[in-house]
């Protein structure tokens, strides 16, 4: 639903750059200096919410090379949601190509599958950059799941997580759950009230535990439930007296991420903090630190799970 919204946006703003090049070509201008004109407009306007982002939450304005930064990310970020139903189109094809030639041997069967949840009013594209990195490396193909309902309850998302998780994961690996922004709330929610003993560790990226702000501004009931001291996070924090069910959290934050604040509402006590600086909410996506997290969690619960069987087996 949210692609079809976004491919209908980008449709009208194609046609307005059409209209608004063909115009400035007949006052004189040339095809690619009217076309680089309408493509700067169309960053523009994405970098311009960017900027709104950081005083609406309470922030001072940024650094120009971090304003740049984190608005290319949100940039591609936004292209690669529009053409989400493409792109699942393909992977399926490919998934179907891998299933036709037979199990994959190449990774141990004790590694865990990645389990990727995305954020507020975004889709499963923005791991876009993971998945690739993760398919280099080898690992198992990952499950990404895209939230229903967009706009609606945090628990009806956790409702729609465990169907997915049942639907792509029906085999024995193990699980790890990576969740950007409030798919970790999402991931959170569903360790407490659905999850087996499959599940090897959560890693948030960005995730407003304690609320953020910024939330005070968005539509719908999940913006409420991510404002800071409401009822719904209250409840969270009480659900389990053991956060997520036993399962290590690893929190990987950012100190100048403007859609999350403050941000320090990124960290958990119950877990390990990993701050990354100089990037932000979407940059956290693309950046290095992640995936030397996702590694290092991954090979701590392959060889947590490997020790049991080798003290079985002596």
């Amino acid at each position: 639903m949210l692609a079809v919204v976004l491919m209908g946006v980008e449709a009208l703003e194609l046609l307005l750059g059409g209209w608004l090049a063909a115009r400035w070509h007949g006052a004189g201008l040339s095809w690619p200096l009217a076309l680089a004109v309408v493509a700067l407009l169309a960053f523009g306007w994405r970098a311009l919410l960017v900027l709104a982002t950081f005083p609406l939450g309470g922030r001072r304005w940024p650094a120009a090379g971090l304003w740049l930064s984190e608005s290319v990310a949100f940039s591609r970020a936004y292209l690669a949601m529009t053409g989400e139903p493409l792109l699942s189109l393909l992977d399926r094809a490919r998934a179907r190509a891998r299933a036709a030639r037979g199990p994959d041997a190449s990774h141990p069967p004790g590694a865990a599958r990645l389990v990727l949840v995305h954020g507020w009013c975004c889709n499963a594209a923005v791991w876009r950059p993971v998945l690739r990195a993760w398919r280099l490396a080898g690992g198992a193909a990952p499950a990404v799941v895209t939230l229903a309902p967009v706009l609606g309850d945090i628990d009806d998302m956790a409702r729609h997580l465990d169907r997915c998780v049942a639907a792509q994961c029906a085999d024995s690996r193990p699980l790890l759950l990576v969740a950007h922004s409030l798919g970790g709330l999402v991931a959170r929610r569903w360790l407490q009230q659905y999850a087996s003993g499959r599940v090897v560790g959560l890693v948030t990226v960005g995730t407003p535990h304690a609320g953020t702000r910024l939330a005070r501004y968005g539509p719908g009931r999940a913006a409420r439930q991510m404002r800071p001291d409401s009822d719904w996070l209250r409840r969270l924090d009480r659900a389990a007296a053991n956060d997520c069910g036993g399962v290590p959290l690893t929190c990987v934050w950012s100190p100048v991420d403007s859609f999350v604040s403050p941000a320090e509402s990124a960290r958990r006590p119950q877990g390990r903090s990993i701050e990354v600086g100089g990037v932000g909410h979407f940059g956290l996506l693309r950046s290095a630190a992640l995936w030397r997290a996702l590694q290092q969690v991954a090979h701590a619960s392959l060889a947590t799970r490997a020790a049991p069987a080798a003290a079985g087996a002596v």
